[in-house]
């Protein structure tokens, strides 16, 4: 990003974007880093940015950023570094859908919800997990619009989820067999997911910091219903950890990992 050099003219609203942005810049919006920062972040936003030039250099910042989180997380991935990895797929997903961790994974949906009822859902601090478990009436009180609970819910099982059964078997001392068996658990619909739909799945040591295993999962439409089997190996690592953790990471969908 060294060719972006700030312009005298894009000074007035370089300040005001920088107000809106959630995360704390260190950098001026003089340098380099601070203007690539605080356009990223109104991106990410989805901010109504009016210069011509800085709308040329926030499409240019965020086609790169993308591809820069997605080789970071690569690269994390083959070394084995499982939260920076989770962190990586967390920021270029969050780029591509142009979403903040910290808003609702049904922003998702476009304008399938109002504002005011995704504001109300945000307020609220409910997970997907807590209004999967509601009722259309109480999601209509959770997110103060009647009537809305069913639309809820519905775009709720729409999230891709992959369910997943697995099995351990020593086979020696230092070798661990371990069988996945993953099976949708969403409804499908070709508008938002397509022919096909990407996962990551990994086994991870948390006190080690350490993925043992990885896999890129592709789910065709044709066979959603089907199982999706996983067979492999892995070292068992000394220290000897207490638990082995399953990840499971939708390539593109924000909300929709299980651990």
């Amino acid at each position: 990003f060294d060719q972006l050099k700030m312009r005298p003219e894009e000074l007035e609203e370089m300040d005001s974007l920088k107000k809106r942005t959630k995360v704390g810049i260190k950098a001026p919006v003089e340098d380099t880093a601070g203007k690539v920062n605080v356009l990223l972040q109104n991106f990410m936003q989805q901010s109504n940015i009016k210069s011509f030039t800085l709308q040329s250099d926030t499409n240019f910042i965020a086609q790169n950023a993308s591809r820069i989180a997605r080789a970071l997380f690569e690269i994390s991935l083959k070394r084995g570094w499982s939260s920076l990895a989770l962190y990586y797929l967390t920021l270029c997903r969050s780029i591509d859908q142009r979403i903040n961790t910290t808003q609702s994974p049904l922003r998702q949906f476009g304008s399938e919800l109002s504002y005011h009822v995704l504001t109300a859902i945000e307020k609220s601090g409910a997970t997907l997990e807590q209004m999967l478990d509601m009722e259309s009436r109480e999601l209509d009180q959770l997110s103060r619009s009647k009537g809305s609970g069913a639309k809820i819910a519905s775009l709720l099982r729409r999230i891709p989820y992959l369910e997943a059964d697995v099995q351990l078997k020593p086979i020696t001392r230092s070798m661990l067999r371990v069988v996945i068996e993953l099976r949708c658990s969403f409804t499908w619909v070709e508008r938002w997911h397509g022919g096909a739909e990407a996962f990551w799945v990994w086994i991870e040591d948390g006190e080690n910091e350490y993925i043992y295993h990885s896999e890129y999962i592709l789910v065709q439409k044709s066979r959603r219903d089907d199982a999706h089997v996983l067979d492999f190996a892995i070292p068992i690592r000394e220290p000897l950890p207490p638990q082995y953790y399953l990840r499971i990471a939708s390539d593109t969908w924000i909300g929709s990992d299980a651990l």
